[in-house]
């Protein structure tokens, strides 16, 4: 029974464990029912998120492929700026590089420029120098032929007179053969001018004596005024030395010079120092040849002051100008220190300016393209388009007329000027255009922009709708004259409008008439004016076998 009870114990003990394990079953069966519903919503909404991600990436595709287009268009149309470069260039035997900086084929065009311009200005000075040189030698040469005319009378006079002379020598000859008296009073004539010239060379001599012994005397005086002057300027030096040396605290002048001079500037000061002896010297022989001098002039009692007197007044002076000398050689060091501190700040100036013009360059830069949302790079890709446009609509323009090109705005990117030739190439804007030199411009600018759109291609046919209303009669006919130049080159030129006028120019033409209810027929005029309809003739029914 015992065995029974136990038995039952276990069974009911394992009956709760297997109600247990079920419930634990049950929940891990609903957790997992429920990821597995949320992995069906996830799985259906990947399944609807394909196609918009294969249409997104459809869309990138085609993006991508509008990008390459346009790269490679932007890369034919640096090819042809490229191009149109060179050809400006090739003249000049100059070669564009191929990669940016251009910054030396710019200064080498500059630097021709300027030397061109140089040239011209020497060959306009040449030119008035060559014009002032001819009407010198004009007036030279006139006044050579007057000079010689009287020449050849003056020669003419001489030569009779001459003649007069040999024949009164032969009279004279003949009536009296002793010396010539003409010759007599002219060794008499000389000898007295000789005498009177050796007088005036004494009195010469003397005066120049004189006016040396003045200057010796003014030097004296002078010499006397410098060596009270500089004793002056001396004691104020010393006193103010002692000051500045008070209040420094240094010693003596010595101290103060090795502390103050350099080596190197030691060894210049020494070289001039030895300069100043040799100068010093020759100041010395000077100051003996003075002495000498002096010496004969007291003796000659034309001075009060004795050589002595003389002599310690030139040792004062002397002395004075080894201060000075000293001095001199104190403000040549702080000239050399300012000079050192001047090349210092050139050298900083300098790469100032250099970092100024590399802060300019990326100033520059960043106003042309520098902008955050792209709208200013995009405006300067556009201007140099539209300068490409406006070279190709100018060549389509100077087969219209000659007197207008067309002209990018300076310093702005998307708007156009016009230079009129025919008044002084004056700079004019599109809006000072009338009707009809609008319409030639407006054409030009749309041949070249098909142009520019058809790359290589050739676009040989062009349709006008309209427009031809707004146009005076003489605009209309410059209009006209256009279009037919244009079609004399090989265009095919299609002309739409309602303007009457248009009927006796154009040759061949399609009308179009309104007709009742709604329907229009269509006619073809040909050349000879003869209008043929081109309305299809309605076809019967056939009958239907029954």
């Amino acid at each position: 029974m015992r065995d029974l009870l136990e038995a039952a114990t276990r069974e009911q003990a394992a009956a709760v464990a297997a109600r247990r394990r079920v419930a634990e079953l049950d929940e891990q069966l609903a957790k997992l029912r429920e990821q597995y519903l949320k992995e069906g919503e996830a799985a259906t909404a990947a399944q609807r998120e394909i196609p918009r991600l294969l249409e997104r990436q459809q869309t990138t595709d085609a993006d991508l492929t509008k990008l390459a287009e346009e790269m490679l268009h932007w890369q034919e149309q640096t090819d042809i700026f490229q191009r149109t470069i060179q050809d400006f260039l090739a003249p000049h035997r100059l070669a564009l590089p191929a990669r940016p900086p251009y910054d030396g084929i710019l200064a080498t065009l500059r630097e021709r420029a300027d030397h061109y311009e140089a040239q011209v200005a020497r060959l306009n000075e040449l030119g008035k120098m060559l014009l002032e040189k001819t009407s010198q030698h004009k007036a030279r040469a006139a006044a050579l032929a007057q000079q010689a005319t009287q020449l050849a009378a003056a020669a003419a006079a001489l030569e009779t007179e001459q003649q007069a002379i040999d024949e009164q020598q032969v009279a004279r000859q003949a009536f009296y053969a002793g010396p010539n008296p003409a010759a007599e009073a002219e060794q008499l004539r000389q000898a007295t001018q000789r005498l009177a010239d050796a007088a005036q060379r004494a009195q010469t001599q003397l005066a120049d004596q004189q006016k040396t012994l003045e200057i010796q005397l003014n030097r004296q005086r002078d010499l006397r005024a410098q060596l009270a002057t500089h004793r002056a300027t001396h004691a104020q030096r010393l006193t103010e030395l002692d000051a500045a040396l008070a209040t420094t605290g240094i010693a003596t002048p010595a101290e103060a010079r090795a502390l103050l001079l350099p080596a190197a500037e030691a060894e210049r000061l020494q070289q001039r120092r030895q300069d100043h002896l040799t100068a010093r010297a020759a100041t010395a022989r000077r100051l003996e040849d003075l002495s000498a001098e002096q010496l004969r002039h007291a003796e000659a009692g034309l001075t009060p002051h004795i050589a002595a007197e003389l002599t310690a007044q030139l040792n004062a002076l002397s002395a004075a100008d080894d201060t000075l000398q000293q001095k001199l050689g104190a403000v040549s060091n702080q000239l050399k220190q300012d000079d050192d501190a001047r090349q210092l700040q050139a050298d900083g100036l300098r790469e100032l300016e250099r970092r100024q013009k590399e802060e300019q360059r990326w100033q520059d830069l960043s106003e042309q393209i520098g902008s955050a949302r792209g709208d200013k790079f995009s405006q300067f890709a556009q201007g140099l388009t539209l300068t490409h446009l406006a070279r190709l609509a100018n060549l389509r323009l100077r087969q219209l007329t000659g007197r207008y090109t067309i002209l990018k705005t300076p310093n702005k990117n998307l708007e156009l000027q016009i230079i009129d030739h025919d008044q002084a190439d004056t700079v004019r804007p599109m809006a000072s255009l009338s009707g009809g030199e609008s319409f030639l411009v407006s054409l030009a600018l749309a041949l070249g922009l098909s142009e520019l759109a058809g790359h290589k291609a050739r676009i040989e046919s062009l349709f006008i709708d309209e427009g031809f209303g707004t146009l005076d009669p003489d605009a209309l006919n410059t209009a006209l004259d256009a279009l037919e130049r244009l079609q004399h080159s090989g265009k095919m030129i299609g002309v739409i409008s309602h303007v009457s006028d248009l009927k006796d120019r154009i040759g061949t033409q399609i009308r179009v008439r309104p007709g009742a209810g709604g329907n229009s027929t269509v006619h073809l005029v040909g050349i000879l004016g003869h209008e043929t309809s081109c309305a299809v003739p309605a076809q019967r029914p056939e009958p239907v076998a029954s």
